[in-house]
């Protein structure tokens, strides 16, 4: 928890514009994770699950659901994760040791009020335009063409009402993103909501070009069928996972007040139905809602359901790159609304 609240502090001082003479902190940049740096540790051991920069430390996930038998054997593993780091001018590490993986949030529950012809649930994550025409931006594993055909809209009073048809591409990119054509008999409120729910105008970001010290420990929401928004950070903006082949966004839970004195306690960010779901962060000047990442899942879910007091960790990837994706599976140009 400390560790937590001192990474936030870091990232609150980069921002704040305070003179460095008055920041407790050394200045440094986040540094960006080589491709080389990850393989290096991968080939450590077949446990080690993801890696990424958090702030200015190398944060390794070592997943014990695949055993770590001693005390001695994990000693062993940290000397070794060490060593690798420092080979490529690494010095600060944290070898975190969790139950890892990752469970999709689609389920058969009343959540954001979107449904599949399998009769699974998630959320309606946002709207984009291609050529005048409206779609919605869906996850995957929840709207995969070669299985679901159309989405429906759940309403408490009318029932199930027909939303959009999706749509089938000539390939298919690394990215957990797919898009459904909205039926034309359809009136949607296409705008996103900032954190305290006023419809704004968005902006995509780019996060390739968004220097990463502004990106660590940043606040974001979404929005779910639900009186107040979902509220995370992003701890690693540049999250690589040992089986995918391509970067993610790491977000974790922020911590709060718990009934016990002097104890934090992670507030859930992220349930089943909830897939699909695009956080966005609030426009210094309030002239706009920043659009940035979709959820995928959870890593550490398992470990969530036993102990309240874990941090609940999520992967999400720029939209930006999945309208990249959609725009070269069926070739045209999507623009979020």
């Amino acid at each position: 928890m400390i560790k937590d609240t001192l990474h936030e502090a870091h990232a609150l001082y980069r921002r704040s514009g305070i003179s460095q003479d008055e920041s407790p902190f050394v200045e440094a940049d986040v540094p960006v994770l080589s491709n080389k740096l990850a393989q290096s540790l991968y080939i450590i051991d077949d446990r080690i699950y993801g890696c990424g920069f958090r702030n200015t430390t190398l944060e390794v996930f070592v997943n014990v659901s695949q055993g770590v038998r001693s005390d001695q054997e994990y000693k062993g593993l940290c000397l070794k994760i060490k060593a690798a780091a420092k080979d490529f001018d690494v010095f600060k590490t944290e070898i975190i040791v969790g139950r890892y993986e990752q469970v999709n949030y689609s389920s058969c529950q009343v959540g954001t009020r979107i449904k599949n012809d399998m009769g699974q649930f998630a959320t309606l994550g946002g709207f984009a335009r291609k050529q005048g025409e409206l779609h919605v931006l869906l996850a995957r594993h929840f709207a995969n063409p070669a299985y679901v055909q159309s989405i429906h809209y759940v309403d408490e009073r009318l029932g199930n009402t027909a939303l959009a048809r999706v749509l089938s591409g000539s390939r298919r990119g690394f990215y957990d993103i797919s898009v459904a054509k909205v039926s034309p008999n359809i009136s949607a409120n296409t705008m996103f909501r900032d954190s305290e729910g006023k419809p704004m105008s968005s902006s995509l970001m780019d996060m390739s070009t968004v220097n990463r010290r502004d990106l660590c420990e940043r606040h974001v929401h979404f929005w779910a069928d639900e009186p107040q928004p979902r509220v995370g950070k992003i701890v690693i903006p540049d999250f690589d996972q040992r089986s995918s082949n391509t970067r993610y966004v790491l977000i974790k839970e922020i911590l709060d007040d718990s009934e016990e004195p002097n104890e934090l306690r992670p507030r859930r960010l992220c349930e089943n139905g909830h897939s699909g779901a695009i956080f966005c962060f609030d426009d210094i000047d309030g002239q706009c809602v920043h659009v940035c990442t979709m959820l995928m899942g959870s890593i550490n879910s398992k470990e969530m359901a036993n102990n309240p007091n874990v941090q609940g960790a999520y992967t999400s990837f720029p939209l930006n790159q999945g309208l990249k994706q959609l725009n070269e599976e069926h070739g045209g140009d999507f623009q979020i609304c």
